[in-house]
């Protein structure tokens, strides 16, 4: 957009960004999701219909973006706290972002009249830092920074990207 006068920069473009995805998710479920160690990320497993549901109440209140239900998620964490394999777990982080582009193509075509092609909604990987995948608080403290090596935090998270 230029200006009027065709001098001075354009504005800034607002982006809208979904909100608290475990509150909202906790509408869908029927249950407040705090404290558990997998935070929202266990319904990936559980209740994927609502995790799509959730990310449909954001695009549908006006987000420009959305950001897959992958914070919490790890490997090592839905081993030990699901019981699955590591290969069913890289599943699920798959998953997450099968449901949030199912979640936007739903909203598209609910909306196809409204939306501008340059306006489609944007999916977003969430990759949390590596205390969340300890489930014990260190990623809000750091306490885990004197004993973790570089190597050890990015091995199995890129494979998964």
């Amino acid at each position: 957009m230029t200006p009027t006068n065709g001098v001075g920069p354009e504005p800034p473009q607002i982006v809208v960004l979904d909100g608290g995805f475990s509150t909202q998710l906790s509408c869908h479920v029927g249950h407040v999701i705090d404290g558990d160690p997998l935070w929202s990320a266990r319904f990936l497993y559980t209740h994927p219909d609502e995790v799509v549901n959730t990310h449909l109440d954001f695009l549908r209140a006006g987000a420009d973006l959305i950001i897959t239900n992958t914070y919490q998620a790890s490997v090592e964490g839905f081993v030990e706290h699901l019981g699955v394999t590591a290969e069913q777990a890289s599943e699920l982080i798959v998953r997450a972002v099968e449901l949030a582009k199912r979640a936007r193509s739903q909203y598209l075509e609910e909306y196809q009249d409204y939306v501008q092609n340059d306006r489609i909604p944007l999916v977003v990987g969430s990759v949390g830092p590596y205390g969340a995948h300890l489930h014990d608080g260190s990623e809000y403290d750091g306490s885990y920074a004197d004993t973790t090596s570089v190597e050890s935090c990015l091995n199995p998270k890129v494979d998964n990207l």
